[in-house]
This record gives structure tokens, sequence and C-alpha cells, in this order.
């Protein structure tokens, strides 16, 4: 299963009232920019993103088994833990401007300062929890927080060659310095890339962790203690399973009778007469 952590960010599902009005904001200013785009050319239709699945990416990794997915459910857990010890107050992210990956992508960025620096933190923090149960990122880039709003990877081949190989950054121009608004970053979420999205079009969440101090409830700290117990029985019976064969191969390398290389008997030579 191939997975993105992201921070929840700009879903519909969310019920705190506070924050609805900033959702709100930044929606309808990125939403604006798809509709200009799609004014000059309609085709262009076909490289935009979906406005229920907005996120910012973390990390993303590839869990095979379910054993993985039991690992990379208990670090981020842990890092729910850690995060919450050290945010009183939760990061409120500013979204800013528009930048571009080599006119494939294109995304709002994160305005620098305090908030950035705390999401800095909150990715190492999740890189490092993830590394301690052998979880690692297939991304071999750095963190660089950004909200996609557009991009080519989404189209096919035909398109590329009737309509578009890239997005014009004419298009978007006069939104290049607009500000989108303002968000909190409340919780972090393990989410499947490939499985079926919810009836509200958002990834399918195999799980998720909370960040603000009011947000923690008996359940989440009952499923971190089960999680890492699961996780610690696993890692238990794959080192008693390999102790277990050491043992048995100990015992049949005792129980087999000592072989003792023969030497090989050197062939004498026999010495030749030379007849003259």
């Amino acid at each position: 299963m191939h997975v993105y952590l992201e921070i929840y960010f700009l879903n519909k599902k969310m019920s705190r009232p506070e924050i609805k009005p900033c959702m709100r904001k930044i929606h309808s200013g990125l939403s604006h920019v798809q509709q200009e785009v799609m004014s000059v050319n309609h085709k262009m239709k076909e490289v935009m993103i979906k406005l229920p699945t907005l996120h910012i990416t973390l990390m993303v990794m590839s869990l095979q088994t379910e054993e993985d997915i039991a690992r990379a459910r208990a670090a981020l857990t842990e890092s729910g833990c850690e995060l919450r010890e050290r945010f009183k107050t939760l990061p409120v992210l500013e979204v800013a401007g528009l930048g571009t990956f080599r006119n494939q992508v294109v995304f709002a960025t994160v305005s620098p300062g305090d908030a950035l620096d705390d999401l800095t933190h909150i990715h190492q923090c999740v890189i490092d929890k993830m590394a301690d149960h052998e979880v690692v990122s297939t991304e071999t880039k750095g963190l660089t927080p950004h909200i996609t709003i557009m991009k080519m990877s989404k189209v096919k081949a035909a398109f590329r060659r009737s309509v578009a190989k890239k997005i014009d950054p004419s298009l978007y121009s006069q939104f290049k310095e607009m500000t989108f608004g303002t968000e909190t970053v409340q919780r972090l979420q393990l989410c499947a890339m490939l499985k079926p999205k919810d009836t509200s079009g958002y990834y399918h969440v195999a799980h998720e962790v909370y960040l603000g101090q009011g947000e923690v409830t008996v359940s989440e700290l009952s499923r971190c203690l089960v999680q890492s117990s699961i996780v610690s029985a696993l890692e238990k019976v794959k080192l008693d399973s390999v102790m277990s064969q050491m043992q048995v191969n100990s015992q049949d390398s005792k129980g087999k009778p000592e072989h003792k290389p023969q030497k090989k008997k050197q062939k004498s030579k026999k010495s030749k007469e030379v007849k003259k």
C-alpha cells in the first residue's frame, strides 16, 4: 500500500466552527485560481486537483504488509504524543503565493515564519519515529511544504500532444503574490493513495492523530498502547523465531559427526631413465 503522511488540512469533514471561515477563504481563493485558468483554456480542467483532497504531504512511504501498517500507525501515534507535549498552542500556517515545479506542478506556498519552523519540527519528529519503527520514506528530497492545485501527471499522453506539455505560468501570474488565508495544523493522517476515496472525495484514512491538547481522547491513548503492544509482540515473535532457528542449527551441527578432511596422497613420481 502506498500512502501519504499528510497534515489534515482544508478538509470538508472538519467540524470545529472556529476555523471554518479560514478554511472557506483558502478554498475560495484556490478555487478562483483554478476557475480563471480554465476560463482561458477549458481543457486545463484535466490538470486540476479536486479541492476536497487538498493537503500538505510530510512523507510518502510504501507499506506492503499489515505488519508494516501497524508499525507506521504506532510511529504516528508516538509522534502525536511527543508533539502534543511540545505544542501548547497549535501552529497556524499562512498560505500565500503560488509556485511551480518545472511548470509541471502548480501549488500554493506556506509563508516563512515560526509556524513554518514548527512544521519542519513536526516533519523531523515523524521521520525519526518512523525510522525507529523501520518505516522509511520513498522520497529522497527534503520537505518543501506546499498545497498542490494543478498537476500535469494527471493527464494522458494525448493531452500533452494536443493541449499542453506544461502549465503556462502566464495562466496564473496575477495570483502569484496572492494571500489565500491561514489554517491551524490540527492533526496528522496516514492516507492510502490508491484506495477508493470516501464520500466527501477525501483519501482513505488508515490512521490519524490529533495535535491539540483538547483533542486527545481515551480511545486514542488506548489505541496508542495497543498499537505499541502489537508492534512489540510482532518484533518479539520475529526475534524468538530467529533464536529458535539458531538453536536448531546449533543442535544439528552438534549431532553430526565431525568431518575431517582426508589428506590427498601425493602420487610418487617415477624417475624416468634417459637412454642414450
